[in-house]
């Protein structure tokens, strides 16, 4: 069974937006092993500022980062895709490792160095999305794609 491990940078999430992730965490239970990792932010000091937030931030996700794992780092500067090619993506990918890892970063972004050791970049829109809800409609796209490949009515 894939393992799939979505590492984001934020703790605090609306009801509703933990309401819908637990909803795609039981439905995604099926199809895979899934795990959420939660980093706190990094606090704005005096003295600091934000390309120092998000370097503390990617060193964060960094000790998280399993490298026998395909990593896949979520960014508004990575490639489209649609729902049918994440499928096969997944198919693709699932050949060589059994272990995927998303990451997505804080307000700030993910830093350059965390974006170096991915293996791909990738967006989920040209639209700034809070961090809560790309968390949500990532894990939608992933139920998506495992419905895509089980040939479930789910996707139409």
């Amino acid at each position: 069974m894939l393992k799939l491990e979505i590492i984001s940078i934020g703790t605090a999430y609306p009801a509703w937006i933990k309401d819908a992730l637990s909803e795609y965490q039981k439905r995604l239970g099926n199809q895979c092993k899934l795990s959420l990792k939660e980093i706190p932010i990094v606090k704005n000091n005096k003295k600091g500022n934000s390309s120092e937030k998000k370097l503390e931030e990617g060193n964060r996700i960094e000790s998280f980062i399993d490298r026998s794992s395909y990593i896949v780092a979520m960014d508004q500067k990575g490639s489209q895709w649609t729902s049918e090619s994440l499928a096969k993506k997944l198919v693709a990918w699932s050949l060589s490792k059994s272990k995927f890892q998303f990451l997505i970063g804080g307000p700030e972004g993910l830093s350059s160095a965390v974006l170096d050791r991915s293996d791909i970049i990738w967006s989920l829109s040209k639209l700034t999305l809070p961090h809560a809800l790309a968390r949500l409609v990532l894990l939608e796209q992933l139920y998506r794609a495992f419905m895509i490949n089980n040939k479930h009515p789910y996707h139409r």
